[in-house]
């Protein structure tokens, strides 16, 4: 928590606030375009590096998933703009997993080199206490 509001009421407040994209019960295709503004709202924080928003916003994804799952059974018209939608948010969810992939190997890659750090740091001091002048082994 960053500014003391919890991350998904914050993710939650910044997805709603622009009215263009935020809540229209006059849309048909209101799931499908909140879903393509969570995804980019997870694909702005995974370019951040902002884990708690990415986790934030990855709640968010079923429950909305789940409503457009709803609306492709009630939706007769605009089928052509849903795909379009839908092809857009496969899209951004397509580099949210590249960029997230991309952070895993880097925090994978630095993970191995402390360890390998504190193996060789585990090493040196073996041989230096074990070379200590007055001491014996035994």
């Amino acid at each position: 928590m960053h500014d003391g509001i919890d991350p998904l009421k914050r993710e939650e407040h910044a997805i709603d606030k622009n009215p263009a994209r935020g809540k229209s019960t006059d849309n048909p295709l209101c799931p499908l375009l909140r879903l393509r503004q969570i995804s980019e709202e997870l694909r702005g924080a995974a370019q951040r590096n902002d884990l708690e928003v990415v986790r934030a916003a990855a709640k968010l994804l079923r429950p909305t998933v789940d409503r457009c799952i709803d609306l492709r059974d009630r939706l007769s018209d605009g089928a052509g703009e849903a795909a379009q939608v839908a092809l857009q948010i496969h899209t951004l969810l397509a580099e949210c997993e590249t960029i997230l992939t991309q952070s895993m190997l880097g925090v994978a890659a630095e993970m191995k080199r402390i360890r390998q750090g504190k193996r060789t740091l585990a090493s040196r001091r073996s041989r230096s206490t074990s070379a200590a002048p007055g001491r014996t082994l035994g």
